[in-house]
């Protein structure tokens, strides 16, 4: 529910807040400059993080940072639209009338779609496999695929960061459909660590071997090794 309304909220909200800072501010110089700087630096930070699959051990922290991450987007358009430039104040307002129609359209007529994305994104099983590796569980279905399935995830936990973790590995088990129509296997989907086919899953019991170092995924008499050498 929290990432649901941080979501709602930031798509409402942030344009029109975003307009009337810089909207009042633009006769200060100073502080427009701050402005563009701030939200280039925010945004570089927040990228790198989602390039490199970095991000805090708390979703609703990560749909907060995502929030302001929007806010300071929405800071550079407003920059753009008030900029003396034409070609940029044309590009921005271009931007915008993208970027706001989706959000409001998404926010309004879509606003189921938005809870069942944010659902989707709420581990339902989070499990510490040892020191350094921790096991994330998600329900599929609402709004990622159309036939339901498991994700599931391994992220590294940082020691001199205990708030950041990064994602290495993820893998789904999500259904298909055969000739028949009947609910089957679906194509692999390889990875380093684990190169065995994805299938159907509803719920994993998971065991840790740890003389093997491997995690033993089991469902419905169906299993998965996640080798972590």
């Amino acid at each position: 529910m929290t990432i649901f309304l941080t979501t709602l909220i930031a798509l409402w909200v942030n344009p029109i807040i975003s307009f009337l800072i810089v909207y009042f501010t633009k006769s200060k110089i100073r502080i427009y400059k701050n402005l563009f700087i701030y939200s280039i630096f925010i945004n570089s930070i927040v990228v790198f993080c989602l390039l490199t699959n970095i991000s805090t051990t708390a979703i609703e922290v990560d749909f907060f940072i995502l929030a302001i991450f929007h806010f300071a987007i929405c800071i550079l358009l407003w920059l753009g639209f008030f900029h003396k430039k034409e070609i940029i104040k044309v590009f921005s307002i271009l931007i915008m009338f993208m970027a706001f129609t989706i959000g409001y359209f998404l926010s309004t007529v879509g606003i189921l779609g938005i809870a069942f994305f944010a659902g989707d994104f709420e581990p339902a099983k989070e499990l510490r496999i040892n020191n350094s590796i921790v096991y994330k569980e998600y329900g599929l279905g609402n709004a990622t695929t159309s036939w339901g399935g498991i994700k599931v995830s391994l992220s590294t936990n940082y020691y001199w960061f205990p708030f950041l973790e990064r994602e290495f590995f993820s893998k789904k088990y999500i259904g298909g459909s055969n000739i028949d129509g009947n609910q089957k296997f679906i194509t692999p989907e390889n990875s380093d660590v684990n190169s065995r086919p994805s299938f159907y899953a509803n719920a994993f019991e998971i065991k840790y071997d740890t003389v093997q170092n491997e995690i033993i995924l089991i469902d419905n008499n169906k299993t998965d090794t996640l080798n972590l050498k």
